[in-house]
């Protein structure tokens, strides 16, 4: 790609929890399957980006004229993002390096337009934790320096997105008012915006091209996966990464991640034909039985709000 920029809880010790199967102290197997529900809100973007290195990576494929300025990977202060809005995957990825606070959200379908104030969520919430060890300075008259935030979508749908920037004065009745009195821009980034594979980026968006050609098929084999990492000749790291997960774990979590965007396409379609309470009560059933949610897990993955639950709690336990 060339040297433009694409882009005018707490801070975590450790990386997220990938699903893999792991041998206790007794020498007892927690199979990938089993580790893979208790982890159902994991995705391969979102454990990709655990790594610090591959954070780097990222954002030198964001902010390429920084490449000369010997940045590590322990300048890396990778961050938890507060699962405010109760969103059915961890697929946001949140990290400051210097004076830059980048947030990014991966959308396979359709990009939720509402990305912009979700965002102001996410920093405003970081900010209240950066600034918490020195309120005091809030009052006084020296100005108080914080990160720069940067706002992505990495989209990897079929159909275009346009337009390329979601802005969320678009929200706003501006009636009487020439310009927006608060702004957040979050800038989508598209297959054709990377134009390589040898950042882990474009690896990822390979390997989804890759994904979506086999589960025409059906489900993603191992032995598929396992030719698509001996084959693959992209980013290193991104290569390293699939290696550690193995094929297995691979296709598990693959397969597990498309099918849930499969199952809430369904329950989208049924909500917007039958009612949205008739429509949810379907999509709960559907991912218990499916994707072997338990009742919270499901309800959790719709986005339905903690005070609504025993709702419709009830109405599936009385059928």
């Amino acid at each position: 790609m060339g040297k433009e920029n694409l882009l005018p809880q707490s801070t975590l010790n450790q990386s997220y929890s990938i699903p893999r199967a792991l041998e206790t102290n007794q020498k007892e197997i927690i199979t990938t399957e089993e580790q893979i529900l208790r982890n159902y809100q994991d995705t391969i973007f979102s454990c990709l980006y655990a790594d610090p290195e591959c954070v780097l990576d990222l954002y030198l494929t964001l902010h390429p004229e920084d490449k000369s300025c010997g940045i590590t990977q322990d300048q890396v202060r990778r961050i938890a993002l507060e699962n405010i809005f109760l969103a059915q995957r961890y697929n946001d990825v949140a990290f400051q390096i210097g004076d830059k606070l980048i947030v990014l959200a991966e959308h396979q379908s359709t990009i939720n337009e509402n990305m912009p104030l979700r965002m102001l969520f996410y920093v405003a919430n970081e900010y209240e934790k950066i600034i918490s060890s020195f309120k005091q300075k809030l009052y006084r008259e020296k100005l108080v320096k914080i990160p720069a935030p940067e706002f992505y979508v990495i989209y990897t749908g079929k159909i275009p997105w346009v337009p390329k920037e979601l802005k969320l004065s678009e929200a706003f009745n501006l009636a009487g008012l020439e310009t927006a009195p608060l702004e957040v821009s979050v800038r989508v980034i598209c297959e054709e915006d990377i134009q390589t594979t040898q950042n882990t980026l474009g690896s990822y968006y390979n390997f989804i091209g890759f994904v979506k050609d086999t589960v025409k098929s059906g489900k993603i084999r191992i032995d598929a996966v396992e030719r698509y990492i001996n084959q693959f000749s992209g980013s290193r790291l991104f290569k390293k990464f699939l290696e550690k997960l193995s094929a297995e774990e691979v296709a598990n979590m693959t397969n597990f991640e498309f099918n849930l965007e499969e199952a809430m396409a369904v329950w989208r379609e049924e909500a917007m034909e039958e009612g949205m309470e008739k429509g949810l009560e379907k999509g709960i059933r559907s991912l218990m039985e499916n994707m072997k949610f338990s009742l919270e897990q499901a309800m959790d993955a719709l986005s339905i709000p903690v005070e609504e639950q025993p709702i419709y709690a009830a109405r599936i336990y009385k059928q």
